[in-house]
């Protein structure tokens, strides 16, 4: 019998000031998890971003387990939202090859 090509996970995007993103970047590599990172522009409630006083803005993409999310997410919670403007969301998808992202 074949191994699994696939293998369910949670894809963590977040939406991050850049001066937000080494710190963020750091604590999502201390759970042993990669990330892909795009510079990206919008605008939402609060108005446009990039803007001349508050910078742009980085999206980070992260492929991990559900618990891994939720303590990201948590933690996210506790240490950076309070002070930080950081938007997110979590999509589940199934990742390949299944090796990487098992165990």
């Amino acid at each position: 019998m074949n191994a699994p090509l696939l293998v369910p996970q949670k894809l963590v995007t977040l939406v991050v000031p850049d001066s937000a993103e080494e710190e963020i970047v750091a604590e999502i590599r201390r759970m042993g998890v990669g990330v892909s990172l795009l510079d990206v522009r919008g605008a939402g409630k609060h108005g446009a971003r990039p803007d001349p006083w508050h910078g742009s803005n980085t999206e980070i993409r992260a492929v991990m387990d559900a618990d891994r999310a939720e303590r990201l997410l948590r933690r996210l919670e506790t240490d950076q939202l309070p002070t930080t403007n950081i938007v997110g969301w979590v999509s589940d998808v199934e990742a390949w090859p299944a090796a990487r992202f098992s165990g």
